[in-house]
């Protein structure tokens, strides 16, 4: 092994930045598809009618449930700006690390010493 200068260290831990933030940018876009997937099964299921858990007919067997529309769940649009918000920070922050290189070195150290945390946790 030859003489290893600070440059080379730098440059390095730039490199593991850089890549960190590029899988960030890719496991951002994987959770903002599930996140709007979610919320479009919320908002179908909203207006599909379905009987009130407080409806007990066993008692009655004559007796029916009336089914009902729970729009609540179109709450769960609100997901989807989630998403897009997470999209957007990734890539601000792959941008920053790519254009700036103390950036970059930050993450890449920020990324390694979390990867051996993740390593030596149980």
């Amino acid at each position: 092994m030859g003489n290893t200068t600070a440059k080379q260290v730098g440059n390095f831990q730039a490199d593991v930045g850089k890549a960190d933030a590029t899988m960030s940018v890719i496991g951002a876009y994987f959770f903002a598809v599930i996140l709007i997937f979610i919320a479009i099964v919320l908002a179908i299921m909203a207006f599909i009618p379905s009987p009130s858990p407080t409806c007990i007919p066993e008692n009655e067997p004559d007796k029916k449930c009336p089914k009902k529309r729970n729009y609540a769940l179109l709450l769960g649009l609100f997901l989807i700006p989630l998403a897009v918000l997470i999209v957007y920070a990734a890539k601000y922050w792959s941008n920053l690390v790519h254009n700036n290189k103390n950036v970059a070195i930050a993450d890449g150290t920020m990324a390694e010493a979390n990867w051996f945390s993740n390593m030596f946790n149980n």
